[in-house]
C-alpha cells in the first residue's frame, strides 16, 4: 500500500488529482507520503491549493517526530513554493527537527546526501530566515566533508554559495563562514563543474559579490575577485547557452566586484543581440548599473537597453488597452520607475549625450510624474539625470521639468545629497 501511495503522488498532474489521492489515502499517510505530497503540491501549476496545503500541513506535523532528514529537508524546500501560510505553520518545528536530525546524522559514520544540506540552506535564504552561527557551521561543515562535497551536484554547490550571499545581507547575521570554508567549497575541481552551466556559474558570482560587499565582508574582496576570474575563465565559449537572466546576473556581479576589463563582460555585451531582447526589468537594471560601475561606455549597448525598456513599457500599455493580452503580467509601478531611473542615470553617468532624447522618452512613458509613491532611490537617480541635462543644456534645456513634479525633483535632490559625490551629476565638458 505504501508504495502505491508513493507512486500515485509522484504521478499526479494537478492539485485536484493530488487532493483526491489525499482524501482516498490520508488514513495511511506516513511522514514519507506527507513530505512527498507537500513537495508535489509546491511543484504543481494552478491555484486552489490552500485547503489541501492546510490538510497536508496537519498531517506532516503529526508525523514530524517520526520523520528522517530527507523528509524534513524536502518540506523546508517545499515551504518556498507553498507560500507564507505554509512557512508560518511548518518552518520552525521542521527546522528544529531538521537540526536535531543533522546533529545525529553528521557523524563520520553517518551519511548525508548533499542535496539534503543545500536545499534547506537555499530555502532559508528564499524565505529570509536567518540561521544561528552554530546551525550554519553544522550545516556547512557537514556539506564540506570530503565524501559529501565530492558527491555534490554543481547546482547544490551553487545554491550554497548563493544562499550564503543572501543570508549575510539579512539582519541578525552571526557569521559562521570562514575563508577557508569558501576555499574548500570553491576549489579547482568545483569551479570546473560550476562553469559548465549558466545558472550555477551566475549563482556563484552573485553569492561571492554579496559576501564581499557587506559592511564586514564574509570573504576577502580579493578572494572573491580571484575566484570569480577563475570561474569566468573556465566559462569560455559556453556563454551561448546562458539565459538572459543568468547573463545579467553575472554582469552585475562583475560590476559589484570591480572586474574592470573583464573578458566576460565584453563577450556578454557583444552577444547582446541574442539575449537582450528577452531580458526582464531586473536584468536591464543589473546590466546598465554594472556598465556605470565598470565605466563601460558602449553607446550601442546602452541604446539597445533603452530600446528594450521602451519595448517593455509599450507591451504593458498595449495589454492595458487590450485586455486579451495574456503573454505577461502587468509591470508593477516600481518596475516602470526603476527601468526609467536606472537607464536614465546610466546615460548621464556615462555621458552618452546622443541618448539623452531616448532616455527622456523612457521617463515620459514610464508615467513617473503621475505617481506620488516613487521610491526615493529612483528619484535620486532621476535627479542626477535631470541635473546633467540642465548642466549641458541638452534638448530643450528644461531637464525633466514637466515630466516630474516639483516635489519629486526636490525629493530627488535631497536623496541624492545623502550619497555625496557618487550621486552628483558627472563632471563633463559643455560642448
Amino acid at each position: 500500500m505504501a508504495r502505491t501511495i508513493t507512486r500515485e503522488i509522484a504521478g499526479c498532474e494537478s492539485v485536484v488529482e493530488l487532493s483526491d489521492i489525499y482524501d482516498t489515502w490520508s488514513g495511511s499517510f506516513d511522514y514519507i507520503h506527507a513530505a512527498a505530497a507537500l513537495v508535489k503540491c509546491g511543484k504543481l501549476p494552478g491555484g486552489g491549493r490552500s485547503s489541501l496545503v492546510d490538510k497536508l500541513c496537519s498531517t506532516w506535523l503529526t508525523q514530524l517526530p517520526l520523520s528522517g532528514l530527507q523528509g524534513s529537508a524536502n518540506v523546508l524546500w517545499a515551504c518556498v513554493r507553498l507560500g507564507p501560510g505554509a512557512v508560518q505553520r511548518l518552518w520552525d518545528p521542521t527546522w528544529e527537527m531538521y537540526i536535531q536530525q543533522l546533529q545525529r546524522d553528521s557523524t563520520p559514520e553517518g551519511a548525508c546526501v548533499p542535496q539534503d544540506l543545500a536545499n534547506p540552506l537555499w530555502a532559508c535564504a528564499k524565505v529570509r530566515k536567518q540561521l544561528s552561527a552554530d546551525d550554519l557551521q553544522l550545516l556547512l561543515q557537514t556539506f564540506l566533508q570530503p565524501d559529501s562535497l565530492a558527491g555534490a551536484r554543481p547546482q547544490a554547490i551553487a545554491n550554497v554559495v548563493w544562499a550564503l550571499g543572501e543570508l549575510c545581507q539579512l539582519p541578525g547575521w552571526q557569521g559562521g563562514v570562514s575563508e577557508q570554508d569558501m576555499q574548500q567549497l570553491l576549489g579547482k575541481q568545483q569551479l570546473q563543474v560550476l562553469a559548465a552551466g549558466g545558472q550555477t556559474a551566475a549563482n556563484v558570482l552573485v553569492g561571492l559579490a554579496r559576501m564581499a560587499a557587506t559592511k564586514v565582508p564574509v570573504v576577502d574582496v580579493q578572494f572573491a575577485r580571484e575566484s570569480s576570474k577563475q570561474l569566468l575563465a573556465l566559462v569560455g565559449p559556453q556563454l551561448g547557452s546562458w539565459s538572459p537572466q543568468h547573463i545579467s546576473n553575472a554582469i552585475w556581479a562583475c560590476g559589484e566586484l570591480g572586474l574592470v576589463d573583464s573578458p566576460f563582460v565584453a563577450a556578454a555585451i557583444a552577444a547582446a543581440p541574442r539575449w537582450l531582447p528577452a531580458s526582464v526589468p531586473v536584468g536591464l537594471r543589473q546590466a546598465v548599473s554594472a556598465c556605470v560601475v565598470l565605466e563601460y561606455r558602449d553607446e550601442a549597448f546602452m541604446q539597445a537597453c533603452l530600446q528594450r525598456a521602451l519595448q517593455l513599457l509599450g507591451q504593458q500599455q498595449q495589454q492595458a488597452s487590450n485586455r486579451q493580452g495574456r503573454s505577461s503580467r502587468p509591470l508593477p509601478p516600481g518596475d516602470k520607475d526603476g527601468l526609467a531611473a536606472y537607464c536614465a542615470s546610466a546615460v548621464a553617468r556615462l555621458d552618452l549625450q546622443s541618448l539623452a532624447g531616448t532616455a527622456v522618452e523612457l521617463v515620459s512613458r514610464s508615467g513617473i510624474g503621475q505617481r506620488s509613491n516613487t521610491h526615493p532611490g529612483n528619484l535620486s537617480k532621476l535627479w542626477l539625470f535631470h541635473s546633467w541635462l540642465l548642466q549641458l543644456q541638452l534638448l530643450d534645456g528644461k531637464g525633466l521639468s514637466g515630466l516630474l513634479t516639483k516635489q519629486q525633483l526636490q525629493q530627488g535632490a535631497k536623496e541624492a545629497a545623502k550619497f555625496g559625490s557618487q550621486a552628483r551629476a558627472p563632471a563633463v565638458a559643455v560642448h
